[in-house]
């Protein structure tokens, strides 16, 4: 039986529009294609609620229709005073209501938290972009089936400067590393049915280039890069990595990079996990 998910797009349409300037896609787009690879028998739509809050399902739909509900990372931070981030909570207000499986990448993870009455803030040791290193699994992570065949410790490619600071109650964390208490958590109960993620396991390397383009000044400004030519130098071997070639060896060798990153079906795992054990009761 097929299974429909609303794939729910965190960034504003400005920051899509930039992306797709760059080469790229909006995360929805790409999140969508990802879920329909992994599971054939997923069909994606796609929703836009930063401009429209709760008025963004696609024409004709309802929120019962939908098996489950994967969120996207974003540009955004929760704490901002911009209606796009009142719209987004209202939104996920929606669809935690129905009480049907949600997802959450990063944005995904801290827009859920903070309509649950968690907290969000600015990473006091700054931004983590790249790889997320030496994430481990606390106890109920090791026992958790998000975290089923996972490596551990493992890296993940990663894109935050904001973290969960307060988790809502009744959640679990599951991962943590040296840069986020909060990796990933979940919280299943009567009412709330959700596993979230902050690092990206839907990225691949050049969605990684793409950002770190987006956000080249930045990582200046911040000090994460020296210079310049430092994150063109970054920028060309994240291009490169999803390429089976020399380049791609070359960059492995050079950023020590661990199957958990490297094999995209490990890189993945957590969502085909996600497919498998919450959806699987609607076939």
């Amino acid at each position: 039986m097929p299974r429909n998910i609303l794939v729910i797009e965190g960034n504003a349409r400005a920051t899509s529009e930039q992306m797709e300037s760059l080469g790229g896609q909006p995360y929805a787009t790409s999140y969508a294609a990802l879920l329909e690879s992994i599971a054939p028998d997923v069909t994606c739509s796609i929703a836009q609620p930063s401009e429209d809050g709760s008025d963004c399902l696609p024409e004709g739909k309802t929120l019962s229709e939908f098996d489950g509900f994967v969120w996207t990372g974003s540009a955004l931070s929760c704490y901002a005073d911009c209606p796009e981030v009142p719209n987004q909570i209202a939104f996920a207000k929606d669809i935690i209501a129905t009480g049907k499986p949600i997802f959450g990448s990063c944005w995904g993870l801290q827009i859920i938290v903070t309509a649950l009455g968690g907290t969000v803030r600015a990473n006091p040791k700054g931004r983590e972009i790249g790889i997320g290193r030496d994430i481990e699994l606390s106890e109920a992570g090791a026992a958790h089936p998000m975290y089923d065949g996972k490596d551990v410790p493992f890296d993940a490619l990663e894109v935050h400067l904001d973290e969960v600071e307060t988790v809502p109650d009744g959640a679990v964390i599951l991962a943590s590393n040296r840069m986020s208490q909060v990796q990933a958590l979940a919280l299943e109960t009567d009412d709330v049915d959700f596993w979230g993620v902050q690092y990206h396991p839907e990225f691949d390397f050049a969605t990684v280039a793409l950002v770190m383009q987006r956000l080249k000044k930045l990582l200046q400004d911040e000090e994460i890069a020296q210079s310049d030519a430092e994150v063109e130098e970054w920028i060309a071997a994240f291009s490169n990595m999803d390429v089976e070639d020399a380049a791609r060896r070359k960059a492995f060798r050079k950023y020590d990079l661990a199957r958990s990153v490297v094999d995209p079906a490990h890189r993945h795992l957590e969502i085909a996990n996600w497919l498998k054990v919450k959806l699987s009761a609607t076939d």
